[in-house]
């Protein structure tokens, strides 16, 4: 983006907007795509790691890199064509960029006298009628997406408030006090526990084992699963 922006307003200002244009990408897209390039191959072996940080780094790189891509050479590329700035208007110093505009014009036209590729390319200007459609077509969708993140906002907040209305729950214990468990062989018991109320959330941040005396060597683990049904069916008794 930067590249492309400054590779534009590096051009003579007496050049109109869609030479500049056409230039600057013609002068600076192929380094853009390389550099790109070189990036995302990179960001995909850190896909293949072991650790969940640098896959998700990986995938979030490579998701920056081909969306700026996609701006840079579609969206602000079609935006500089159309309504990009000429001459010298934006300039911070306009009397110094008129001075550095006479004084470069010459060199910019040697070295653009070489530039065989955007030479023969004669480009027309975009009517007004279009200019006006695509701006309103930006508009309706940036208008589009404030609407969708609002509402998107709303249906957090909503279901936040939902959220607050589950009770706070700091411990919890399962045991098998009903059952009696033979240190004899191994035995297998299960049971179902309706203890977590039906649409909230919790996390487990701590546990602890609870084991009466008498019982010490003998229950040895205990598995906690989650079932869809409200009464689970037991494969042990």
């Amino acid at each position: 983006l930067v590249h492309v922006g400054s590779t534009y307003l590096d051009q003579p200002g007496t050049t109109s907007r869609e030479k500049r244009t056409l230039k600057a990408v013609a002068h600076i897209g192929g380094s853009v795509l390389a550099g790109s390039a070189t990036t995302i191959f990179s960001a995909i072996c850190l896909c293949f790691a072991t650790l969940s940080f640098f896959v998700a780094f990986g995938k979030f790189v490579i998701g920056m890199v081909c969306l700026s891509v996609i701006f840079t050479l579609i969206s602000l590329a079609s935006a500089l064509y159309l309504f990009g700035p000429q001459k010298n208007f934006g300039s911070l110093c306009p009397g110094r960029a008129r001075v550095t505009d006479t004084a470069t014009t010459e060199e910019h036209q040697e070295d653009n006298s070489q530039n065989h590729l955007t030479d023969t390319v004669e480009l027309m200007s975009a009517s007004r009628r279009t200019k006006i459609a695509t701006a309103g077509s930006a508009l309706a969708i940036l208008v589009c997406g404030i609407v969708i993140r609002l509402a998107l906002s709303l249906n957090g907040q909503s279901a936040s408030s939902e959220a607050s209305s589950c009770p706070a729950i700091t411990e919890l214990e399962f045991t098998f006090e009903e059952f009696s468990i033979s240190p004899e062989k191994d035995s297998y018991r299960c049971r179902d526990y309706d203890k977590i109320p039906s649409g909230c959330t919790y996390y487990i941040t701590e546990w602890e084992p609870i084991v009466t005396d008498g019982l010490y060597g003998t229950v040895h683990h205990m598995i906690l699963f989650a079932t869809e049904t409200s009464r689970s069916t037991c494969p042990y008794t």
